[in-house]
């Protein structure tokens, strides 16, 4: 299979760009009057251009550098936020309280997950450590087939966009802080919270999808065996 983080050279990368565009638009330090005029050949009107330019290839690499320092663990948290959990967590008791997928059969999974079950702990920490260290033995077994492999890519990509979209709005604060041109707008910042909210709302869905294929792949094999 293909790097599964080839993602962050075309479709992150497009995201921080396009972001920093809209920025300096919504911020009206260039407008759409001014980019109409542009000539490519003048010097004079590209010199008007090279502050805002050096200035977001500063901005794109402070969020670039800040999200590879950032561990996937880590990147998790900061994206969750406290609310919710990764689906692995509690994959296991959602399918023994009936609450999955379409495609599972509950009383199939429930015989072949029994080992599971029975040494499922009590405490809820250790219940959730205990239940997503089993769901990613299983994902182990099947992470390169396709239908896992780009559902993962698409979790990665989601929960990247949404921790990328913090670390933008943090540069675009400090920028505020230390610049007399760029002055704080409410549109930058509810395009932060709608862009947040969006990219969100997308990784919980695309986590939960994940982790249901794998059991649904899981469960399918089994039933090939048979």
């Amino acid at each position: 299979m293909n790097n599964i983080k080839d993602y962050r050279e075309k479709e992150l990368k497009n995201y921080v760009i396009g972001n920093i565009l809209f920025v300096i638009l919504l911020s009206g330090i260039i407008d759409e009057e001014t980019l109409k005029n542009l000539k490519l050949d003048d010097l004079s009107s590209l010199a008007a251009l090279f502050p805002f330019a050096a200035l977001s290839a500063v901005v794109y690499l402070y969020v670039f550098l800040l999200d590879s320092l950032v561990p996937g663990e880590n990147k998790q948290k900061i994206a969750y936020m406290g609310i919710g959990h990764l689906p692995g967590c509690t994959i296991f008791s959602d399918i023994k309280a009936g609450c999955i997928d379409r495609r599972l059969n509950v009383e199939k999974a429930k015989e072949k997950y029994k080992d599971i079950y029975v040494k499922m702990p009590e405490k809820k920490k250790e219940r959730r450590v205990y239940e997503n260290s089993s769901w990613y033995e299983i994902y182990s077994k099947y992470s390169n087939k396709p239908k896992i492999y780009y559902a993962n890519k698409d979790y990665l990509l989601c929960r990247d966009i949404t921790v990328m979209t913090i670390f933008l709005l943090i540069a675009y604060l400090l920028v505020i802080a230390f610049s007399d041109e760029l002055k704080f707008d409410i549109k930058v910042l509810m395009l932060f919270l709608v862009e947040f909210l969006l990219s969100n709302y997308a990784m919980r869905g695309k986590a939960s999808r994940l982790a249901y294929n794998i059991i649904a792949e899981d469960l399918y094999n089994e039933d090939k065996k048979e």
